[in-house]
């Protein structure tokens, strides 16, 4: 049995995957350029940014979202609420990259310490998204715990540097998600809800995302599952920007910082939390 909190070299053993030299790369460079932005001079923070952002699907008149606009700053806790079929779920795709607007933009949008914005922003590029759909735990795949959280890794040759830079992100996210206690060689399935929930959070939070959307996540867990959930959402709020869809807007209140109501016909206005 491998426990999950094995040094690292042990984890370098176990684990069986291997990233491409110019993944490895990339990876890397955009990695260290963006905390260097991050904490030097010119960037005290960065914001999400969508501006006016609509989409109609394609062969269809009619537009799903309907000039979408908001800004979440990094490191803060976004809700998004309203009506089954309003276009929630939408958005969040489109923000994931899973679709792509009809019009608008959405970008990241860095601040200096005077807090005007930058001349430049960067697109939100798909692979810096952490997306958790509803019941993700119906998608696991893998036989064991680690294989679940890897089984997107990509498997072709590269160096150590990359595999040590992602087994160190691997063992933070199973701390982060409170998985430290549980067998890596343990099946998914046989996790209790909550658990299950946890591990598809940590498997999003292995490549630390620029934005880590949550679609009602609260859903289909016991009493102390969902306790347990927003006590992890109140810790990871203070590594990695946060939005979420949910119904459970009593239970999530106390996180948020900014929230919105999406009104049937796809528009967005801001709007205080209706407790």
């Amino acid at each position: 049995m491998v426990s999950s909190s094995l040094a690292l070299s042990s984890l370098l053993q176990w684990t069986n995957f291997e990233l491409s030299r110019s993944i490895s790369n990339e990876s890397r460079f955009r990695f260290h350029f963006r905390r260097t932005r991050a904490v030097g001079v010119s960037c005290h923070y960065s914001c999400l940014e969508v501006k006016d952002v609509c989409y109609r699907p394609p062969g269809t008149q009619l537009n799903i979202l309907n000039r979408v606009s908001f800004s979440l700053r990094e490191k803060s806790f976004g809700l998004i609420f309203g009506k089954s079929g309003s276009g929630k779920t939408t958005l969040l795709q489109l923000l994931a990259g899973l679709s792509k607007p009809t019009s608008g933009s959405i970008y990241i949008q860095k601040y200096g310490n005077d807090g005007r914005p930058n001349e430049s922003s960067e697109p939100l590029l798909a692979e810096r998204v952490g997306i958790v759909f509803q019941f993700p735990e119906r998608y696991f795949v893998a036989d064991n715990v680690l294989d679940e959280v890897i089984f997107g890794w990509p498997r072709q040759s590269g160096g150590l540097q990359m595999k040590e830079y992602l087994a160190l992100n691997l063992q933070r996210a199973i701390n982060w998600v409170g998985l430290g206690g549980i067998s890596l060689d343990k099946d998914p399935h046989s996790l209790s809800g909550g658990y299950k929930r946890r591990l598809a959070l940590a498997i999003q939070l292995v490549q630390i995302p620029d934005l880590l959307i949550l679609d009602e996540p609260l859903a289909g867990l016991d009493w102390k599952a969902r306790a347990d959930i927003v006590k992890l959402l109140k810790h990871l709020k203070k590594e990695v920007t946060i939005l979420v869809v949910s119904h459970d807007l009593t239970e999530l209140a106390t996180l948020v910082d900014r929230s919105w109501r999406m009104d049937m016909g796809g528009t967005l206005r801001e709007e205080p939390l209706p407790l």
